[in-house]
């Protein structure tokens, strides 16, 4: 899982992330950006970095994984040429089924880096795993559309650890507003969280 912020993780696929590991599935994240200006103000706050990566952690475990690995670059910074190289190290380093990785067309400028790094770091592998593009910001062009009834309750506990983000606005509320229009729009189920196959 390629996370841009400590949260982005949880807000966009946390139902699929609790699906996948309740079947047994041995997930990492992996967050890029360290969370500093994400305040009311959109300064840079360096007490906010330790504070979202507990928060973090704590969500993870409630989803019911631990394995986190925090980049801790800084937010709307352009991002170091040889990011990809990193990304790299990850993914060819070990057997993966799928990665789950920010889509192109996600507003925010910081997802839009991570999907750019990635497809260069994706284009190196002999063996392509498979890849679901999500998005925080905006729904881009779905092509799979994912239930999450049975998983909305461990969403939820999962999202309330973000609360230093909880503070600045009310993701919570919209990304799980944004899940039953996706379900109930689509006629799934109640809550949909929805992915673009690569």
């Amino acid at each position: 899982m390629l996370s841009p912020h400590p949260d982005d993780d949880v807000f966009s696929c946390g139902g699929l992330l609790a699906h996948l590991i309740q079947g047994g599935a041995k997930i990492k994240t992996l967050y890029f950006f360290d969370g500093a200006k994400g305040n009311k103000i959109g300064s840079r706050d360096e007490s906010l970095i330790d504070a979202r990566e507990k928060e973090a952690v704590s969500a993870v475990r409630v989803l019911g994984h631990s394995e986190v690995n925090f980049l801790r670059l800084k937010d709307d910074s352009p991002a170091n040429s040889d990011l990809w190289v990193r990304i790299l190290e990850e993914i060819a380093t070990r057997p993966i089924d799928l990665i789950l990785v920010p889509d192109k067309s996600d507003w925010h400028p910081d997802h839009v880096v991570i999907h750019k790094h990635f497809f260069t770091a994706y284009s190196k592998l002999k063996e392509k795993p498979e890849v679901w593009y999500y998005s925080v910001w905006g729904i881009g062009k779905p092509n799979i559309i994912f239930p999450i009834d049975q998983y909305i309750e461990i969403k939820k506990e999962a999202a309330r650890s973000h609360k230093s983000q909880l503070r600045v606005k009310k993701y919570d509320e919209a990304m799980l507003a944004l899940n039953e229009y996706l379900g109930k729009s689509f006629g799934v189920s109640n809550h949909a969280e929805v992915y673009t196959r690569g």
